[in-house]
């Protein structure tokens, strides 16, 4: 690839610019795209009409890239900032794309957008897919000569590869010596503001069934203690107190939760693993206590015994907890009130709907009631049901459509209880999860995404109650893959013996071994901190050192390493052609065939003398005339080589000798 007159090497430099950035397009915002993208189709223009961009408007398109990014992000410090920035240069570099340097100067800038690319991923193949690209720049630098010209050459792919995995050793002990710091961003507190995608802590009934329609992954929970059933399984993420009729949010947001926990009855403990890098609510199993969020970020405590986590910019949230008994505290004065709100705008059908239900009846009868209604007057349970955006939504669904979602057999129960005098709140979360028998976890997908309702017995304090369960018990008994694919349990089986059944297919446990694979590397290499390296240690019988210790010996270590390096790489090499290897194996077979010459000698003469000593036939004479061509020809030839050491195992395998 040369450079004169149209510059083709723009084209190679423009490739490296979109792998550097295809992975990456979700941590950059529309501002930067899009002033990356018109950069890009710029320069490629430019380049097609052989047309030098002038500096004066490049110094100008700079100055309106930086604008840009600090009106967008109002700074230019932080990693979103700085990644945004690299990526705009990398695009401004192309415009001047003309001479060795500044190749070389786009290569570092494409090395630093990469790893601030891997700083704001939390992920094992991000890390994988980095290295490999880092390793492709190394090679594409280390053979571009002086003359601005790109040659493929195997001795520069072996010599990359050995830097490659020289580097190994080292890098493997700095790992295990230098645990990972959550330092979050190094230039700025600032945390994620984007909150998990599809999941609302607001409940508008109909916008969670796009997320229960995905099977994005979202965590994966490893429990310890016993197996969980699909009943146990309801992930508790934003509590929801304030409703205008039909749609809740928090509201009441005051950390007093009303639970006693008792410590010493412990049930379980589990740990949970985010996949995605985002602001969310923790979910956490009913009777969570000792929740330990060990990803550094803003946490929030909030009512009803929910967290909310805003992680820094680099990691992603992980988090334990343990699940023991509990006991209740008496609701106070005000939060009998925060969890009696209702709207005035609730119609007199509906008001006279709950009395009619709840008229001297106990706790227990109301709530029997209310699941009566429901089981009894015909509603459906779907996807699908269409958007209520009338004037009343409430009294649509009651009395009109009946068809709805889990949001809305939960917004709907919940008001008619609080009008029955009985404290509720909404819960939004997941219920279910599909358990991994190979890896020992729970996957929760989209699909999981679910709404109930807590109601405070005076008698037992807050309690589950799921109106999805009245419609669609199947939901909740067989869990949601089973459920949204339209499977049906054969009565001579058990729910456990059903759910088990589903995953015994050759494709499962395939699907199953890769993902218990790659989130125990995750799990293991992105979560390895201060306290998995001293676990790490006590394995081989040490106790943990001090730092500083632990530093020396890593010194100790690299330079072992170092050193051992050196004396390979000092050893005598043979670096001759391998045509040249052949030809002395060559000689040697003829030797225990007794052929006299001496090692002076060229090859024609010891052709002469083979001929007037051994019978041999045109297959030797073959191997001397390939020889003396590669030898003594004007310039090398990779397909005479080939046929040169094919001809010296065929004359050897004649000769009796087999090579």
């Amino acid at each position: 690839m040369k450079l004169d007159k149209r510059n083709n090497l723009l084209y190679f430099p423009m490739i490296l610019y979109l792998f550097s950035m295809a992975p990456f397009l979700g941590q950059h915002n529309s501002v930067t795209l899009i002033i990356s993208g018109v950069g890009v189709l710029l320069s490629l223009i430019l380049n097609q009409k052989n047309i030098q961009l002038p500096i004066l408007l490049r110094y100008g398109f700079v100055a309106f890239s930086t604008i840009a990014v600090f009106r967008s992000f109002g700074s230019l410090k932080g990693l979103e900032a700085g990644t945004g920035l690299l990526s705009i240069l990398a695009v401004i570099k192309l415009f001047e794309m003309k001479k060795p340097r500044d190749f070389f100067i786009f290569v570092l800038i494409i090395e630093l957008l990469l790893v601030g690319h891997l700083l704001s991923a939390d992920s094992l193949a991000v890390l994988i897919y980095v290295l490999v690209l880092s390793v492709i720049l190394f090679y594409f630098l280390s053979i571009f000569n002086k003359k601005n010209e790109f040659h493929l050459d195997r001795e520069r792919i072996k010599i990359t590869l050995k830097v490659f995995l020289y580097s190994i050793p080292l890098a493997a002990i700095l790992f295990f010596a230098f645990p990972r710091l959550y330092l979050g961003n190094l230039f700025t507190s600032n945390v994620k503001e984007k909150g998990l995608m599809g999941f609302s802590e607001k409940l508008r009934p109909g916008d969670m069934a796009e997320l229960a329609t995905s099977e994005e992954d979202i965590f994966r929970a490893k429990v310890n203690g016993k197996p969980l059933s699909q009943f146990d399984m309801y992930w508790r993420g934003a509590v929801l107190t304030r409703t205008d009729g039909f749609n809740w949010v928090p509201g009441y947001t005051k950390s007093r939760h009303f639970y006693k926990f008792l410590e010493d009855k412990e049930k379980f403990s589990y740990e949970v693993d985010m996949d995605k890098l985002e602001n969310t609510p923790l979910f956490l199993l009913e009777g969570s206590t000792n929740v330990q969020v060990m990803s550094r970020g803003k946490i929030e405590r909030l009512a009803g015994h929910s967290y909310k986590v805003a992680p820094y910019n680099n990691q992603k949230i992980r988090y334990k907890a343990k699940v023991v008994e509990t006991d209740f505290l008496p609701l106070g004065e005000k939060e009998q009130k925060v969890y009696l709100q209702l709207p005035r705008t609730i119609s007199k059908r509906v008001r006279d709907l709950a009395r009619k239900m709840s008229e001297g009846k106990s706790f227990e009868e109301k709530v029997q009631s209310v699941k009566d209604h429901f089981y009894q007057k015909d509603f459906e349970y779907t996807l699908a049901p269409g958007k209520y955006e009338g004037e009343r939504p409430l009294e649509e669904f009651l009395f009109v459509r009946k068809k709805g979602f889990c949001e809305h057999y939960s917004s709907a129960a919940a008001i008619l209880f609080r009008l029955m005098g009985i404290h509720t709140r909404v819960l939004a979360g997941f219920q279910g999860g599909e358990f991994n028998p190979i890896g020992n976890y729970y996957l929760i997908q989209g699909r999981d995404a679910h709404a109930w309702v807590e109601l405070f017995d005076p008698k037992k304090g807050w309690i589950r109650v799921d109106p999805t369960s009245w419609i669609a018990p199947n939901r909740i008994r067989l869990g949601s893959n089973a459920f949204f694919n339209g499977l049906v349990r054969p009565e001579n089986l058990t729910e456990e013996e059903f759910i088990a059944g589903l995953n015994n297919s050759f494709l499962k446990k395939l699907k199953f071994t890769i993902d218990m694979y790659y989130y125990e590397m995750n799990r293991n290499f992105l979560g390895y901190d201060y306290d998995a390296q001293k676990d790490f240690f006590k394995k081989f019988g040490f106790e943990y050192r001090r730092p500083f210790y632990l530093f020396l010996f890593c010194l100790f270590l690299c330079a072992v390493v170092t050193i051992s390096v050196i004396l390979y790489q000092g050893r005598k090499i043979d670096n001759r052609p391998d045509f040249e290897k052949s030809w002395d194996l060559f000689l040697s077979i003829l030797k225990k065939k007794n052929v006299e010459f001496d090692s002076y000698m060229g090859p024609d003469t010891i052709h002469q003398k083979t001929k007037l000593q051994i019978s041999c036939g045109p297959e030797v004479s073959k191997v001397f005339d390939l020889y003396i061509s590669l030898k003594y020809g004007a310039q090398f030839d990779e397909t005479k080589a080939r046929q040169f050491d094919a001809a010296v195992q065929e004359a050897t395998q004649l000769m009796g000798q087999q090579v």
